[in-house]
């Protein structure tokens, strides 16, 4: 199982490894996989994840906000927000960054975000 950043998080995690460690610090690899059928999606699997991954949650502000495949597996806590991404995921639109933790890349954080955001923001 792997937690799937929404964009919003996304950027968050990014800010912080790119702080810590530079440019660097999105070593991560792109995923093949095309649609998200193993996100976690309970407050209880994400807290499983190891130190590295809970360190790295702890620089997103709560609600964690991830992707999901399907509204059935859709949740929304105080530490976790699922939004459903039932759509096929375009080569490169997500980046595994280890320990259980993906992220979404920048030029696909930007098309979701610039959907969601008015033109200002």
């Amino acid at each position: 199982m792997k937690l799937y950043l929404y964009p919003t998080s996304s950027l968050e995690l990014i800010r912080y490894l790119r702080s810590t460690n530079g440019v660097e610090g999105l070593m991560g690899q792109p995923m093949r996989k095309r649609i998200i059928t193993d996100a976690i999606n309970t407050t209880h699997a994400m807290n499983e994840l190891g130190p590295t991954a809970q360190r790295w949650l702890d620089h997103i502000r709560n609600p964690v906000q991830a992707f999901v495949s399907d509204r059935s597996k859709g949740t929304s806590t105080k530490q976790l927000v699922t939004h459903v991404h039932s759509d096929f995921m375009p080569y490169g639109a997500i980046i595994d960054l280890g320990h259980g933790i993906c992220a979404c890349s920048p030029h696909f954080m930007f098309m979701q975000l610039a959907a969601e955001l008015d033109l200002i923001e």
